[in-house]
């Protein structure tokens, strides 16, 4: 199953993956980190993440409704421009979601988390991964 990291929003994208994960298969490997707001969020980790695992999230608040009052927005932006930096590399930028939810999404999140870890099933291995043999 696919590993996938998610960058969380400790206002929203967390508390909604803690009420998910009663829900989430236990072979899927997520690894959440709590952020205290996704616009904190640097494009070298999203870099670094995407070394390391096959997918990564970005869990971040509603629009308009970010207690910084632009984080998700700025993260938004920045996830942009990762994409549009993979897409001219060649690889697929659908290895990365940005979601944008509210703490009482838990059931939705779960559905979103699983959706995409069978986008990134469909993939298959990607470009560079080392395979143990």
């Amino acid at each position: 199953m696919a590993r996938i990291i998610a960058f969380c929003c400790e206002n929203s994208g967390w508390l909604a993956y803690q009420s998910a994960r009663p829900n989430l298969s236990s072979q899927l490997k997520v690894k959440a980190i709590k952020l205290p707001c996704s616009g904190r969020l640097d494009v070298l980790y999203l870099y670094k993440s995407l070394a390391a695992a096959d997918g990564v999230m970005v869990l971040a608040c509603q629009k308009e409704n970010c207690k910084f009052l632009r984080g998700n927005n700025r993260a938004e932006q920045r996830w942009q421009g990762v994409a549009k930096m993979l897409a001219s590399m060649g690889v697929n930028a659908e290895r990365m979601a940005f979601v944008n939810l509210a703490a009482n999404m838990g059931p939705q999140l779960a559905e979103e988390i699983l959706a995409f870890a069978q986008r990134l099933a469909a993939l298959g291995d990607k470009p560079g991964k080392v395979v143990n043999k």
